[in-house]
């Protein structure tokens, strides 16, 4: 008999094809809406050619009335045609999709009657005498599965903080970006007063980042080593002593100081991305392991009560 991870697997699957057969549908009922449109304006000018007097008699002075009326009636049954074959297919693709829910449905009430199953079971056991070899084989396999399930936990708030390290770092590199290219006006494009404070105001912005992006390291941090993973990042920040230095003697050495530094902490966080990549590729790792092994603890719990 299938498993709960089994039967809930196949129900994610018939809820994603029922999805995507349900977006399918209505693209076609668009389309077959469309060709609907088609089909009754091309009936439309077959009946004006018919019913217009004063042009039927004026085709037909110069010969080309059967010829008119007949390419009318030939485009208007090519679009008749085209609209009826395409209701078909969409009431195959709603007979599809009613099959579809129907399958959903049912693998819904099996699994809902596969757990109240095991519930029962569960419960019987339980109500054994703490000492009987049933209820103690069942508390370890109880406890495995918890042990599993805590883990997948913990890697997954892991897996969180990394995003949001990442997210963290992406923006700072940024910003940093704007910056240096600043920065690179300032030294080399002649600017002033004004490129000085734009360029101070996006190393502020970095600033800023940098702490958010400390905050963030320093949770991860945390947050590995509750999986067993210890990772150390260097913290970044950048030295604010320059601005008044570089504002009040405004020179081509001030300038080119600043313009190294930001280039330095770049490289610092282009380091931080390759570092954040190698702990993402290990929690990911990390996930697909404990989640192969909650998934066999709780294959085995199962089996153990449909044997009870």
């Amino acid at each position: 008999m299938a498993s709960s991870i089994q039967l809930q697997a196949t129900l994610e699957v018939l809820r994603r094809k029922h999805q995507e057969q349900n977006v399918l549908l209505g693209q076609m009922q668009n389309k077959l809406n469309s060709l609907k449109r088609e089909m009754i304006s091309e009936e439309e000018d077959v009946q004006q050619l018919e019913s217009d007097t004063f042009k039927s008699a004026l085709f037909k002075l110069i010969r080309i009335h059967d010829g008119q009326l007949s390419k009318e009636q030939s485009e208007y049954l090519k679009a008749k045609r085209d609209y009826e074959n395409y209701v078909f297919e969409v009431s195959e693709s709603e007979r599809l999709l009613n099959q579809l829910a129907e399958k959903i449905k049912d693998a819904e009430n099996e699994i809902q009657n596969y757990k109240s199953d095991l519930e029962d079971r569960l419960t019987r056991v339980n109500q054994l005498e703490s000492h009987a070899p049933q209820r103690m084989l069942l508390e370890k396999f109880v406890a495995k599965e918890k042990a599993c399930k805590s883990e997948c936990v913990e890697i997954d708030e892991a897996v969180v903080a990394c995003e949001r390290a990442c997210e963290a770092q992406g923006k700072a590199m940024g910003l940093l970006s704007s910056a240096n290219d600043w920065a690179f006006w300032d030294t080399w494009g002649g600017g002033g007063l004004i490129t000085d404070m734009v360029k101070y105001d996006k190393i502020e912005e970095v600033q800023v980042q940098f702490k958010q992006l400390a905050s963030e390291l320093s949770h991860l941090q945390r947050e590995l080593s509750d999986v067993g993973q210890s990772v150390r990042f260097d913290m970044i920040s950048m030295d604010s002593t320059s601005r008044g230095l570089d504002i009040w003697f405004d020179n081509i050495f001030t300038d080119l100081r600043v313009k190294e530094e930001i280039q330095s902490q770049m490289d610092s966080v282009k380091l931080l991305d390759h570092e954040l990549a190698s702990v993402r590729l290990t929690l990911n790792q990390k996930k697909e392991v404990a989640e192969g092994a909650l998934k066999a603890s709780t294959e085995a719990l199962e089996n153990f009560l449909l044997d009870v």
